[in-house]
């Protein structure tokens, strides 16, 4: 994760969507935002023991972005920042023109909110979203409530506050990730302490992430950026204004080792990191963290396509192999993978980063089904179980999923920069994938441009991959005499004007 843009970028949307600094604690809920979230019973809060880390409740979070809310200022969808902008050659004054767009994928689209309260509103729809799929909460990515160069970073902490507000209402879970390792490794530990306690203070008892000793459990992002006496000297700040808190550090990319995290030891609960994106490149450090004594959160990701680039190196991407960079996360997190013990905790890397396409929520281009198909595992996960079988399958479902391109296309108008695959991991591929959670056996019919393809899948989870070719892809399971087709409508072509080399998902259930 990389979230040192341009500050015309940021200052261009922090101007557009300041929310006032006054508390929005308390403010009704609208008649939308009620329909749009179903009732759900709220699991118990994680209860940690002082010998040895455990956790009665396995919980899952979904990590926010607050640069990529559902709507960036409220208006209508075919004029809103997203189109205009973040989705146009010619958006923020042309910055984006030598890779074609700033992003390739955005929110699902919805109309203005009639409500001067539509922040608000669409923060409470997203925690319904999350809910949809069984996420307990989520790990706010927490910028600092100040001027960092040139670049004022304020509106997204006060975005930040509104979030909890929703949460409050919705007695959603708020974990404190603050990124000042990733972005802005500079601002100082007690300006960033008073940032947290502002935040605790604005939730209400039960919103906040805390562990059975009361304390609040902070998770910062690409926290060895910064020193453990950095860290400890935040958590003292806090402790000096009332809050006791706790450190459950996420490094950066396989930075975690028995002999690093010594020193981290004393002040924190247990460790994460930012995780693999392709299914080569898939680890889990909870054997290190049972060592410890500690706990271990898992991150899950699905994939991540990068139109920007990040940190200058252009466009960028990491071979998912469609959806199995997702299943291999998740078998460390069960569990599954001998001798290394099942996650106490686990982090979906990310719920909304549509800068690297690494999200889960509702978008454009994959619409519900990433956040259904990982519900499967996260249901598991809940279960103690090591794996999805037919016995825990409650509706069955079918999801397909594919590239737009194959991955050695090349747009028909060059872009000064193209994209390029990272140097590790996954060889590149071109395939169609078909997943199925069945409760029985199913015929299967395949259709990938003029070529159709015919199959009975197993009873469970059962995986199928073909070729990619021109035209479009749909997939369908029979049950009952009654067909269920899944697709994507998206064809499948090598003559587009654009590069995105992300998969796009579509699925069906019954």
């Amino acid at each position: 994760m990389d979230y040192r843009v341009k500050a015309r970028h940021i200052l261009a949307v922090a101007v557009s969507t300041c929310v006032g600094a006054t508390g929005v604690q308390g403010v009704a809920t609208s008649s939308a935002a009620q329909a749009a979230a179903p009732s759900v019973v709220i699991a118990r809060q994680v209860t940690l023991k002082a010998a040895a880390a455990t956790v009665k409740k396995r919980l899952v979070f979904a990590h926010y972005h607050l640069q990529y809310p559902i709507s960036i200022e409220n208006e209508a969808p075919s004029r809103d920042y997203y189109t205009m902008n973040y989705l146009s050659a010619s958006g923020e004054g042309g910055i984006y023109r030598d890779y074609g767009a700033y992003l390739r994928d955005r929110p699902v689209p919805q109309p203005p909110v009639a409500s001067s309260n539509w922040k608000l509103v669409n923060f409470e729809r997203e925690i319904a979203y999350a809910r949809r799929g069984g996420v307990d909460g989520f790990a706010v990515n927490v910028w600092p409530n100040a001027k960092v160069g040139e670049t004022d970073l304020r509106p997204y902490f006060q975005r930040a506050k509104t979030l909890v507000a929703a949460a409050n209402i919705k007695k959603f879970r708020i974990m404190l990730q603050p990124d000042v390792g990733g972005s802005t490794p500079t601002y100082k530990a007690a300006s960033l302490g008073k940032d947290l306690v502002e935040l605790v203070h604005a939730a209400r008892s039960g919103v906040i992430f805390k562990d059975s000793k009361g304390r609040v459990i902070v998770s910062p992002f690409a926290a060895d950026a910064n020193t453990p006496a950095y860290w400890r000297d935040v958590l003292n700040y806090m402790a000096s204004k009332g809050v006791r808190a706790v450190l459950l550090p996420v490094f950066e990319r396989k930075a975690l080792t028995a002999k690093r995290f010594k020193a981290w030891k004393s002040i924190s609960i247990g460790g994460s990191d930012w995780g693999g994106r392709n299914p080569g490149d898939a680890w889990s450090h909870a054997d290190i963290m049972k060592k410890a004594g500690k706990l271990w959160m898992q991150p899950v990701s699905v994939q991540d396509a990068r139109p920007h680039g990040s940190g200058g190196a252009g466009p960028n991407y990491e071979e998912a192999a469609n959806s199995a960079t997702l299943r291999a996360n998740w078998n460390l997190a069960l569990g599954a993978k001998k001798g290394m013990p099942a996650a106490d905790l686990v982090l979906l890397v990310t719920w909304n980063d549509y800068g690297e396409t690494t999200h889960f929520a509702p978008s454009v281009e994959h619409g519900y089904s990433l956040l259904d198909m990982n519900s499967y595992y996260v249901a598991a996960y809940k279960a103690k179980k090591t794996s999805v079988t037919a016995s825990g399958i409650k509706r069955e479902r079918l999801f397909v999923s594919h590239r737009l391109h194959t991955y050695s296309f090349k747009p028909k108008y060059r872009y000064p920069m193209v994209w390029r695959k990272t140097k590790n991991g996954t060889k590149p591929r071109n395939t169609v994938e078909v997943v199925t959670f069945l409760k029985s056996s199913a015929k299967v019919v395949v259709k990938i441009g003029t070529s159709t393809y015919r199959y009975t899948a197993k009873a469970g989870t059962y995986i199928k991959t073909f070729r990619l070719r021109g035209g479009y892809v749909s997939a369908t399971f029979k049950r009952s005499g009654t067909s269920y087709k899944a697709a994507t409508g998206k064809k499948v072509t090598n003559t587009r004007t654009l590069q995105d080399l992300g998969y796009v998902f579509a699925s069906v259930a019954r």
